[in-house]
């Protein structure tokens, strides 16, 4: 081979890597409500003793967006790690998406659910004086949408897709049908 070839890499490939079926989720649904159905069923066919696992790409996530103002956390003597923990001990469980501060991207990850916007705002941050400080007074608080990670199209119409892998053994043509009969 040539000196400029990249180096070769060697794989081991197995039938169990290889998915059986592919199933879309295909309509005129909201891409957030399509990827928490296509979710949904992919937990349902995973309860299948024959599937291995299931993998769902396409559509797109909620997230609620934090976006901290660094003039406010400077004049209440708050740091990052501080909004952190606080967002984080009122225990809520959805993705709370980026914060942007500085050139630097941080992730901020919840716990319990919070599922509107007006909840965050209300999460307290400090005690300043004699007034309680909320996230909404040192953070602009948003509904989005997390970043594509994967597309999915039927008929170049957007979709969510769900991949399903069998287990070593099972029989291709049962588990075929099984997952057909659970969706």
């Amino acid at each position: 081979l040539r000196d400029d070839v990249e180096d070769s890499i060697v794989q081991e490939v197995t039938f169990s890597d290889i998915p059986i079926m592919l199933v879309s989720v295909v309509g005129d649904l909201d891409p957030v409500q399509m990827k928490r159905i296509a979710e949904d069923v992919a937990d349902e066919l995973e309860l299948l003793p024959e599937v291995l696992s299931t993998d769902v790409a396409g559509g797109m996530t909620r997230e609620i967006q934090i976006y901290l103002d660094p003039e406010r956390l400077n004049q209440y003597d708050l740091t990052i790690l501080d909004v952190f923990n606080s967002v984080r001990q009122e225990d809520i469980n959805i993705p709370g998406g980026m914060v942007d501060v500085s050139e630097r991207r941080f992730m901020l990850r919840t716990l319990t659910e919070i599922k509107r916007v007006e909840d965050y705002e209300q999460v307290p941050i400090k005690k300043h004086g004699n007034r309680v400080l909320f996230l909404k007074d040192v953070a602009t608080i948003k509904d989005g949408r997390a970043e594509d990670v994967s597309y999915s199209r039927v008929d170049g119409k957007p979709s969510v897709s769900i991949s399903v892998k069998k287990r070593t053994g099972a029989n291709i043509l049962e588990t075929s049908d099984k997952v057909r009969n659970r969706i």
